[in-house]
């Protein structure tokens, strides 16, 4: 997955400082994951300014920031802005344009290169299923252009491919970029034809399924290869493309088995999966597996849904312990899985109208690499009782070191056409929001009541709003006013159909 690094310049004469007069404003950057949270870190000291500093971002519609907090004093301080960034931003530099303002004075000026990296992605859906023609949704689900066979898919693009499968059981996808490579199958429904009914196969000879295509789009070519190969307690399986080669071989008897192979593989889910060589067997609860980078082994327990087991893992010459356990009863569970100082625990219970989950991941500074992810964290709790609702949840992650904590809240409450809602929200950086809703239906008939409240820093935010709206069968009408900061504004609408026939004003 590709990665967005954020490479910050402050552009005032010819320094990374931004100067003003006899001030200076710093900015650090961070790194994140396409479709991720991101922050940029802002410190200054010495800004020439009689009233508060506010923050004005001219950024692409590709990034989205979550509020703007406000300076507060001039004297010395620091700030973060967190953003989003959309998975089908294209590759590349991106500028991002942050102004300093002082009432209607612009005190400094800085610009942000975000360097969006490479993320893959593909999704299929199953659109139309007859006997003789398979319709399929092929969507590029990343930021880089993949080829799907002889088409060429850009980010965010979908095709509707047909296939005509003569009795097959599954369609096989290949979708390959330059340094990347996926397949996977498409499993269609059983279907009888009698034309084939009466075939019967020897029990004691093997099963092989192939699958051979050949396609050329002007000077370039195209090929796949598939089989499979059954019989008794074998299971081999060869998947070919262009120059891509992966494949598998099983051996199985119940719950032991030996497999050997090159696909992805990945002896922990904990672990960074990669294309490699392997080799995997287990029997009579011992398990054991060695690929190109890792090996390892242990001793595996399974009583009805609960299941534990002890080993260990290797890398190079290190050596390091492997534990995993899983409780499972009724609604509850819980599950706790190590490799070395590589630690993630999961849990969820339910009593009545209670509901508690949660999931902590620990990534060591040293595991970063071999590891998808960095630590994190999300607990959440919710609960139930008549026309009451709460729900509470808090998440935590961390970058290079850094800890940022993310907090909300919603409570809901209703009876007899009358529904209110609060919300909270605070997060590391310092801000705050606060809102409440009450709405009540009559018949056709609802009005309803907003306060929304911003903490950012030392200074307060206020939104009111309150809306009419009436709806019937061929006719609706919606009053609304708002208020925020020192202004009213004031919004109307309506519309009538009749047939083919509508009017909206």
């Amino acid at each position: 997955m590709g990665r967005v690094r954020l490479l910050l310049l402050f552009v005032l004469g010819m320094t990374r400082i931004g100067l003003c007069q006899s001030g200076e404003l710093r900015a650090i950057g961070g790194t994140v994951l396409p479709g991720a949270v991101g922050h940029i870190s802002l410190q200054w000291k010495n800004l020439v300014s009689v009233a508060p500093l506010d923050i004005s971002i001219d950024a692409p519609g590709h990034f989205t920031f979550m509020g703007l907090p406000s300076l507060g004093s001039t004297s010395q301080g620091s700030s973060a802005l967190l953003f989003m960034v959309h998975p089908y931003t294209p590759l590349g530099p991106h500028q991002i344009v942050i102004e300093l303002q002082s009432g209607d004075r612009s005190i400094a000026e800085c610009t942000a290169i975000v360097d969006v990296g490479k993320r893959y992605g593909i999704e299929s859906s199953l659109l139309l299923e007859q006997r003789d023609r398979i319709e399929i949704l092929h969507t590029n689900t990343g930021n880089v252009a993949i080829e799907l066979g002889s088409e060429t898919l850009l980010p965010g693009a979908s095709i509707r491919a047909k296939y005509y499968p003569e009795q097959a059981r599954e369609i096989q996808v290949f979708a390959v970029s330059k340094d990347w490579d996926s397949s996977y199958t498409v499993p269609l429904k059983k279907r009888f034809y009698p034309a084939s009914s009466l075939v019967t196969f020897p029990k004691n000879q093997p099963l092989m399924d192939y699958h051979l295509q050949q396609q050329w789009m002007g000077q370039r070519s195209f090929s796949n290869t598939r089989v499979a190969f059954h019989e008794k307690n074998w299971h081999l399986n060869l998947n070919t493309w262009n120059r891509y080669i992966r494949g598998a071989a099983t051996y199985r008897i119940g719950q032991n088995f030996l497999a050997t192979g090159h696909r992805n593989f990945q002896g922990s889910h904990l672990i960074r999966p990669n294309i490699t060589w392997y080799a995997q067997a287990a029997f009579n609860g011992w398990n054991m597996f060695v690929d190109e980078q890792s090996y390892g082994g242990g001793k595996r327990w399974v009583k009805e849904e609960n299941e534990l087991q002890l080993g260990g893992m290797g890398f190079g010459q290190a050596l390091v312990p492997h534990v995993m356990l899983r409780l499972h009863k009724g609604r509850d569970y819980l599950s706790y899985e190590n490799v070395g100082k590589l630690q993630e625990a999961a849990w969820g219970f339910k009593r009545g109208g209670w509901n508690s989950y949660g999931r902590l991941l620990h990534v060591p500074e040293q595991w970063t690499q071999r590891s998808l992810q960095q630590s994190n964290g999300v607990i959440g709790n919710s609960l139930s009782v008549g026309t009451f609702r709460l729900n509470q949840q808090s998440a935590f992650y961390q970058n290079h070191g850094e800890l940022f904590h993310f907090h909300n809240a919603q409570i809901q409450l209703g009876s007899n056409g009358f529904q209110w809602i609060t919300r909270g929200m605070y997060s590391s950086n310092g801000m705050a929001r606060a809102s409440s809703q009450a709405t009540y239906r009559l018949g056709r008939h609802s009005i309803s009541v907003r306060n929304q409240r911003a903490i950012v820093k030392a200074r307060i935010q206020s939104l009111w709003m309150g809306q009419y709206y009436w709806r019937t069968p061929r006719s609706n009408f919606s009053l609304s006013a708002q208020h925020l900061m020192s202004g009213w504004t004031v919004r109307s609408y309506g519309g009538w159909s009749f047939r083919s026939y509508s009017l909206h004003v």
